[in-house]
């Protein structure tokens, strides 16, 4: 038998470190060979995420960091009074993420490429913050009473939309998934048969570990993936990755740069048609100026606040 060199097995992690931005926070995983990943923590409460995420890390430091099946279900079955919650499913969708940077960076290959190669030679983008989002509720507009989603009704109609509410509409496609985390919840909505369209989130649903297969179950059950983002570039290059290695896959949600220039510089470009190109580079593709992440979650201005949603009458609506 030829000698040959296991790249992945004398690899180890050394270090884990959280970094704070608002409502997002950077995962840095470092390891003995130099090899350093990142992962993005995304709509959390982030002095709570990054502590979870440096506690988390006592169960994988020192551990090969290519094992990364492994240390999902290390991470997600680690205490059931936590287990399947937003905030240890973002928080290990960031380590997810860092773990898929590194192997790709160890390997000199794409993150996609490690999850079975391409599908397609781009990906298709809508800008969802040219999109118009109505509705009642105040701050909150998809939580309202019935009252106030009539008057919604009676005032886009005087504004000249007759069709505003029209039970003879043709069937319009329905999609959901944002916020549904892992298989076990999806698995629910897909079976009984009610959406046309996924939309799993790379920083809500476990990282491309989980949500990798998420979409092999929508594929089983006929349903294509939209996937759902409002990551920086760090964690939007992280879902297109996972987007290209997805056969049933329609079009990709994404923001232009949510963070200030020069945080995360990505190496994929988007065309006037809206078609991104796939990420360049090994591993996700992403390289961070960690210092300027420093800068930017010691600005004063940059905090999370709890939203505080209300009705009209004063009373707590959902957020």
């Amino acid at each position: 038998m030829a000698d040959y060199e296991d790249k992945g097995s004398q690899i180890r992690i050394t270090n884990l470190e959280a970094f704070p931005m608002g409502v997002k926070a950077y995962v840095k995983i470092e390891t003995n060979m130099g090899v350093t990943g990142w992962g993005e923590i995304n709509n959390m409460e982030t002095t709570v995420t990054c502590a979870l995420a440096r506690s988390l890390s006592e169960l994988i430091i020192g551990e090969n960091p290519t094992r990364i099946e492994h240390h999902w279900q290390r991470l997600f079955r680690a205490h059931r009074n936590i287990r399947g919650g937003g905030l240890m499913v973002h928080t290990i969708s960031a380590i997810d993420m860092a773990l898929w940077d590194i192997a790709g960076k160890l390997w000199g290959v794409p993150v996609y490429r490690l999850l079975g190669g391409p599908c397609r030679d781009k990906i298709w983008k809508y800008p969802s913050p040219k999109a118009i989002k109505t509705g009642p509720g105040g701050s909150q507009p998809f939580a309202g009473t019935p009252d106030e989603i009539a008057d919604l009704v009676q005032r886009v109609r005087d504004a000249g939309r007759s069709d505003a509410q029209n039970p003879g509409i043709r069937p319009v496609p329905l999609a959901t998934g944002e916020r549904d985390r892992t298989i076990w919840e999806v698995r629910e909505i897909l079976e009984a048969q009610v959406i046309d369209i996924l939309q799993p989130d790379c920083g809500h649903g476990g990282g491309i570990t989980q949500v990798k297969k998420v979409a092999a179950l929508a594929e089983a059950h006929h349903v294509p993936i939209a996937p759902h983002c409002t990551m920086s570039y760090l964690g939007l290059t992280a879902s297109f990755h996972l987007s290209a290695a997805v056969p049933f896959f329609l079009i990709h949600e994404g923001y232009e740069n949510v963070l200030p220039d020069g945080v995360a510089h990505k190496t994929w470009e988007m065309d006037e048609e809206g078609y991104v190109s796939l990420p360049e580079g090994p591993g996700l593709g992403v390289t961070v100026d960690e210092a300027k992440v420093i800068e930017v979650g010691q600005e004063a201005g940059r905090r999370f606040t709890w939203p505080d949603s209300r009705l009209a009458d004063g009373s707590i609506a959902d957020y």
